[in-house]
Order: C-alpha cells, then structure tokens, then sequence
C-alpha cells in the first residue's frame, strides 16, 4: 500500500470510530516507529503517530517485538494496539510461533471495565401481558409473575440503539426484504431483479413514512387526553430535539463518597432506636379498600419511576381487576403482619445533577430516592387512613410506637 493509501485509510477508520465512547484498535500496521518499541522510525509509522494522537488514542504496546522472521532475528514491531485514554488495558506478547506465523501472539486484558448492554423495554408489550396476568394474593409469586413478563418484553440492543416509537414487526420483515432484493439485484443484475429490488425499495419507504405519520398522530391523540399540559410539553420538546441530556463525570467510584456524604446529613437523633409497645385492642384492624386503591394509582403520573424491582404504577394500572383485588389481600396480609419483604427495603438513589453547578464534585447532585411502588401504596393508603380518623376525633391512648426497619445501605 502506497502512503497516499495508507494515510487516507487510517483518516477515513479513525473518523468512523470518533462515533465510539470505548475504542480498542488492533492490527498489523506495518508502521514502524520508535515511539512503540521499533528500532526504525518509517514515513507510515510517524503518519500513524500523529493520526492516533489527533484522535485521543493511545498506543497500549509495552516495547516488546511482536514480529520475528526467526529466533535470532532482530525483530519488528509491526502488530499495534491502540485505546481511548478511559481504557485500562494489560498487553503482553506471548512466548512461542503458533499456527507457523511469524507474528508473536498477543494477550490483552481489559481491566476495571464493565461493558453495558443496552435494554429497550416493549412497553406496550408489556402493559398488553399485564392486562391477562392472572394473580394469587402471594407476594412472593406477584413480585416473580411481573418480573418475568418484564424480562419477557425487554429486548437486547447490541448497538445501544433505542428502536423507534413507530417500528413494528411489518416493517421488519419489510425491512429484510428489501435488502434481499438489493442483494440479488446486485448478483445477478438483470432487469427482472432490478425492477423487484425497487419496487421493494419503494415499498419499504411508504410503509416507513405511514409507520410514521400514524405514531405522530396516535401520540397526539394521548397528549390531547392528559389532564395537565407537562406531558404535552414534553413531547412538543422531544419532537424539536430540545430535550437534552445533562453531561456529568460520574462514575462508580463515587458512589461510596456519595453515599457517605448523605448519611453525614442525617441528623444523630434520628437514629434508629427499638422500642416495645402495647397495641391497642379496641380499635377495628385496618381494612385497605379497593377503590380507594385505584384512586391512589388514578391520581399517579404516567412517568413515575420505579424502585430497585423496575415495577411502576402503570403496571400496576394494567392489571386486571382480579389480579388487582388479590394485589390488595396481599398487601393487606403484609400490614397487619407486619412482614415487611427484602425487596422493600432497598432504596435505589439517583444522583441528580443540580443546574450551572461544577459536576465534579459530589455535593452538587441532588438525590432523588426510589423505593418500591408496593410499599409506597399502602403508606398512601395509610396515611389518608390516619387522617380520617383524626378529622372524625377518633384517637386511641397507646404507647408511643417506633417500628425498626433494618433496612441495608441504599444502592446508587
């Protein structure tokens, strides 16, 4: 490969990863340079220098020779490995010719990385589920039946790719057929395939644009029913791509200072002390209604977060009515029992960060705490409890009562 070849090659790849977070560059470059290890300093290698160096990407080779023709060979080192500066990476050359090369073989190991798949979540998939999912009044099975129809409607994205609000199972197959039809029209280009591949091409699109036209006018349908006009907003400024997103430098390191720094704020008389009582045994044992269970989960926003479980309100809205009755038995055995489940309590806090305000330092995110959406009711449904009997005078001389909830470090 001529220079002129060489330098636009390696333009043209390091333009295409600039669109990657996490680059690891392999390959036999056949640029040698001393700056990683060579003994000779080529026109290819000192192009290859400056390229990388443009790009944030650094050449993780330890010096050692990866290439030798024989045993008492000088060696070369023509085989590079290049990283982004975020990537801790181990490189070492092996001992040995494997597979009669005169490459050396090369280990790596990424070290304090651990790379996240992409999820996307089919929600109308999922509310579609909930609404036949037939429940007993058991916590135990209620939490694993949502759980598996959740896992069940989410798919793995390996591009991190978010599909689209108009992308259906149609256009999919579409989607395959129109690229088939490229394919062999490029194979065996005769006017019949031609003729085919485009008219599948032209297909695909007007199903693409209708796919389209008919979602922005279902999502205006919904706007046009809500009670407020946030999630009208909302969507108004989603559709103008003004919505964006706050950078921020945290990373997982700053989850334990973080988590240190909220607990120094917690007053000291606000420690958890175990005290005994005497329940009082003239007053009727609380009786958690159903309306005013679908009252409460009425009157809950469409995008209220979930806890640690990733169950929402809105699930809970597409059970069917019997499940939702057995939902309330459930709940209602877990008051007056007072068993009070594992997954309620583990709090998951998400650090916000605070606006015009320097993101490397911890003390300016602001945390928002997400706690199961199952306790959260019945502590609604509690308290609006509490407040009747005390606007109808209907007090009860007891001993002061502290309940002693041991409950685990929030995770981050």
């Amino acid at each position: 490969m001529s220079f002129e070849d060489f330098k636009y090659e390696v333009s043209k790849l390091l333009q295409f990863l600039e669109h990657f977070e996490n680059v690891l560059l392999c390959g036999d470059f056949n640029a040698r340079n001393s700056c990683w290890g060579d003994h000779v300093v080529s026109r290819k290698g000192k192009e290859l220098e400056i390229a990388t160096a443009e790009a944030n990407l650094v050449c993780v080779n330890n010096g050692n020779f990866t290439f030798k023709r024989n045993r008492d060979s000088r060696g070369s080192v023509l085989d590079l490995t290049f990283t982004s500066a975020g990537l801790n990476v181990q490189w070492n050359v092996l001992e040995g010719h494997w597979g009669g090369s005169c490459h050396l073989p090369i280990s790596l190991v990424i070290e304090g990385h651990g790379a996240r798949q992409g999820r996307f979540l089919h929600k109308k998939k999922l509310i579609s589920s909930l609404n036949k999912l037939d429940l007993e009044p058991d916590f135990a099975a209620i939490e694993d039946l949502i759980s598996d129809e959740i896992k069940a409607a989410t798919s793995k994205l390996d591009n991190n790719r978010t599909p689209k609000y108009w992308w259906n199972d149609q256009l999919a197959t579409q989607y395959r057929l129109q690229l088939a039809a490229m394919k062999k029209a490029r194979k065996y280009p005769c006017y019949e395939n031609l003729i085919k591949a485009r008219e599948e091409v032209e297909k695909w699109k007007d199903m693409v644009s209708k796919a389209k036209s008919d979602s922005f006018l279902a999502k205006i349908d919904d706007v046009n029913k809500e009670s407020n006009s946030r999630a009208a907003w909302r969507f108004i400024n989603n559709v103008r791509n003004r919505a964006s997103a706050v950078s921020s430098n945290w990373n997982d390191e700053n989850n334990g200072d973080y988590l240190e720094l909220l607990k120094d704020q917690v007053p000291g008389n606000m420690v958890s002390r175990q005290a005994s009582f005497e329940p009082c045994n003239n007053v009727d044992p609380v009786v958690l209604d159903y309306d005013h269970f679908e009252d409460i989960l009425f009157k809950k926003k469409k995008g209220s977060a979930a806890g640690h479980d990733g169950i929402t309100y809105e699930m809970l809205k597409a059970l069917p009515g019997l499940s939702k009755r057995a939902l309330l038995t459930a709940m209602t055995n877990a008051l007056m029992e007072n068993a009070i489940r594992d997954s309620w309590r583990v709090i998951k806090i998400v650090p916000i960060p605070k606006p015009n305000k320097d993101l490397d330092l911890i003390e300016n995110y602001r945390p928002i705490s997400l706690i199961s959406v199952f306790i959260k009711c019945i502590n609604l449904m509690l308290k609006d409890f509490i407040l009747e009997h005390l606007e109808n005078g209907e007090f009860c001389q007891c001993v002061p009562l502290h309940i002693e909830v041991e409950c685990p470090l929030p995770h981050v």
